[in-house]
């Protein structure tokens, strides 16, 4: 029970009461709270002293203090609707999600007819991704007398975080019309429109937006989006550095920049402005794995170990902190691979109401397949795949393209537009559009030639684009998403011990998951090693994959080899001036002349092919393999030595290697990795066995026999589509050739 207060104390606190609202008039707000300090030591139970003590302190900011004279407060006066509001308030600025949703909604108990306590208990089911519940909330809120157009706003970016970009227009529109001037609401219709792919609709928006208030930095920032969509990256870094210059710290601004500059090959200053928005934003989702990814493509691999384990635990944590495409080059270990990618896929694969079923019928004439890429032009993955393309079998199947690439018209894309049934652009369709075209189309297998790789549009597989869906051969690992019942695979890409790892059922095919075009041509030496800037004398170890699939840890065991093999160099790939300067310098520190370190140039087709006659050797890196590369170089006669990984995108060379009838090039250890380089290098006889063998395997084994592989899925195909029209769930597939 509270105990009594005196007559005299009674007194004393009205005097202090009288004072304090003096002093909360004169704005004098440090005497007034302790006038209220004052009030709460004479009586610890007077509401009114704990509650305005917990407004001064969120006048202040200091939310961790005003929560707790918020909580005082509301167990003094339980029925207190404000003190409950407050609260709230206050627990929601602290990301104390599930506290703040508990006063929120005891506030709308207490006050059924307060709008605010139901539009902040939205934002939190929002922030929950519980967005029916949300949904909910803003629909009470609206229906109350003179709604809030908070409220509608709030509604709208919740129909937009279900990509439901039409019923969020309708809501901002909703808004706008309670108050004309509302610019969040403008501007979020722009974005809503970028969903849509309504670009220059989007851009009209901005634009209205910055004529009503020309410092509305996110309509800028709009600006910066809507450019980078259309392609025109510099036009996008100047309204991202508007931006930026009207709020510099602005972290979206800087995210956004620093995709183009990542875009455009600029990797250093991609890199400082992905820091600058963690910097200012130290929870930034997702951009963890952009920055370590772009430290190892510049050769920054100062504490990068310790970065690198914090990046492990943190995903095992459940933190988003990275994109699942970067996760495949940070770390060894699938199972985190495969967090990384459920995370991603829980963030943004999110289904909507109506979601797409399917009957079990077998009314086409032919298994329709339907290929989904925005890489059909000249890149690895059609160069692989275009020999598949034009050996399909038409009687059994029909083929359909669905690209949706920004990129010109090609040698490479003309020759595959012949190789399909139907080639269908989609680049200006939505995703829920590209999927619906799919389904009317009648397409029975769905395939996502890019999984999390740069142009995908995985939504498109979110809306369902086929009753079967497979994962195939763009992203060397797992998507972690329902919505993609198979991944294309081999014995050595994933060991049956290994299935856990991947959400998807497995296809097993016979040799090897790569498809391979034999039409390239065989080419031959034309000039000199000097001609390469290669000394004439001496073993060339070389390694053309991406600088940023070369670790500190891969970088030591070549180093390592070039101090046992004299006279040797080590031919590197330059993506960028940065990582050249940084690993000569790593290389001195490892005791390693800079020279012996060779970087070419980045070209491509019949150039870079031709280049791979001149080397002795191909060392691959871990924990991911040359993968196109690797072929590549085999196909040229060089014989590639991998380090055998744990993820899929750490096994490849080894499939292919297997594939060609080379397991004697597959090291498991990396002491073995290191003693075999030194083998092949100082044992010339050894080393040429090894090329007459891969000379005489190139066109007998299973790795370029580009027609046995299109029978090999194709039976694939046949066997996912019979067990999907005889009602049986999706299981792994074991297809012998």
């Amino acid at each position: 029970m509270p105990t009594s207060i005196s007559s005299a104390t009674s007194k004393n606190i009205e005097a202090l009461i009288l004072e304090a609202e003096f002093y909360i008039r004169a704005g004098t707000f440090d005497k007034a709270k302790t006038a209220y300090d004052s009030i709460l030591s004479l009586d610890q139970e007077n509401f009114s002293a704990a509650h305005m003590l917990g407004m001064l302190a969120t006048k202040e900011s200091d939310f961790i203090l005003a929560a707790s004279y918020f909580l005082r407060a509301t167990k003094i006066n339980p029925s207190s609707d404000k003190a409950h509001y407050n609260t709230g308030n206050a627990f929601h600025i602290l990301k104390e999600y599930e506290t703040a949703l508990h006063h929120y909604l005891r506030a709308t108990e207490l006050n059924p007819r307060d709008p605010s306590a139901f539009n902040n208990a939205g934002l939190i089911y929002h922030e929950l991704k519980r967005f029916d519940f949300a949904l909910s909330c803003y629909e009470k809120a609206i229906t109350i007398n003179n709604p809030l157009p908070e409220a509608f706003n709030n509604q709208g970016a919740t129909y937009a975080a279900q990509k439901k970009y039409g019923l969020a227009i309708q809501s901002y529109t909703k808004a706008l019309n309670l108050k004309p001037t509302y610019l969040d609401a403008i501007n979020n219709i722009g974005i809503s429109l970028l969903g849509l792919e309504k670009y220059q609709e989007a851009i009209d928006a901005f634009n209205k937006v910055i004529s009503i208030a020309p410092g509305y930095f996110d309509a800028f920032n709009g600006l910066g989006l809507s450019m980078t969509a259309l392609n025109k990256n510099m036009e996008a870094l100047y309204y991202f550095d508007r931006a930026i210059e009207l709020n510099p710290l602005h972290q979206s601004a800087f995210f956004n920049k620093a995709n183009v500059l990542n875009l455009l090959g600029r990797d250093e200053d991609a890199l400082q402005n992905y820091e600058q928005a963690l910097h200012i934003n130290p929870h930034f989702e997702f951009i963890k794995g952009f920055i370590l990814q772009l430290k190892m493509q510049t050769g920054q691999w100062k504490n990068i170990q310790a970065e690198l384990d914090h990046y492990e635990a943190d995903i095992l944590k459940g933190k988003k902190i990275s994109t699942p495409f970067p996760s495949l080059s940070l770390t060894s270990n699938p199972a985190i691979q495969r967090s990384v990618a459920e995370i991603w896929a829980n963030e943004f694969m999110i289904e909507e109401a109506g979601f797409l079923t399917f009957e079990n019928d077998s009314t086409n004439q032919k298994i329709r397949i339907g290929y989904f890429s925005a890489d059909f032009h000249y890149h690895a993955i059609s160069t692989l795949l275009a020999g598949l393309f034009e050996r399909h079998d038409k009687n059994k199947f029909e083929i359909f393209a669905f690209s949706f690439g920004r990129f010109p018209d090609d040698s490479m894309r003309q020759r595959l537009s012949k190789a399909f049934d139907r080639w269908i652009d989609v680049k200006y369709l939505s995703d829920k559009e590209i999927a619906r075209l799919s389904n009317t189309l009648k397409i029975d297998i769905a395939v996502d030639l890019g999984g999390y790789t740069t142009d995908s549009r995985t939504p498109i597989f979110l809306h369902k684009a086929a009753p079967i869906q497979i994962n195939f051969l763009g992203y060397p690992g797992t998507m972690g998403s329902k919505y993609y019942d198979y991944i294309v695979a081999d014995e050595t890409i994933i060991p049956n011990h290994h299935q856990c790892f991947y959400s998807e059922k497995v296809i097993y095919l016979p040799h090897t998951y790569q498809p391979n075009d034999q039409t390239r041509t065989f080419l031959t030496r034309q000039g000199t090693k000097s001609d390469m800037s290669l000394p004439e004398e001496g073993f060339v170890f070389c390694c053309f994959n991406n600088n940023y699939k070369i670790t500190p840890r891969t970088f030591k065991l070549w180093m390592n080899i070039l101090t046992k093999v004299p006279n040797s160099v080590l031919w590197l790939l330059e993506t960028n001036p940065c990582f050249a300067r940084n690993i000569q310098a790593e290389a001195l520190h490892h005791g390693v002349s800079p020279d012996r370190l060779i970087f070419a140039p980045q070209v491509s087709g019949q150039a870079h092919l031709a280049r791979h006659i001149y080397a002795d050797l191909f060392l691959d890196t871990s924990p991911y393999n040359a993968h196109t590369t690797a072929s590549d170089a085999l196909w040229m006669g060089l014989p590639v030595l991998t380090l055998i990984g744990e993820s899929f995108a750490g096994r490849v060379a080894a499939s292919l290697l297997n594939a060609i009838n080379l397991p004697e090039l597959i090291a498991h250890s990396e002491a073995e990795y290191e003693n075999l380089a030194v083998d092949l290098a100082t044992r010339p006889e050894f080393l040429m066995k090894l090329r007459e063998k891969l000379g005489k395997n190139k066109l007998l084994s299973p790795l370029f026999d580009i027609a046995q592989f299109s029978k090999n899925i194709e039976k694939a195909y046949e066997t996912a589509y019979v067990r999907h029209i005889s009602n049986l769930h999706p299981d792994h597939l074991k297809i012998t050739a």
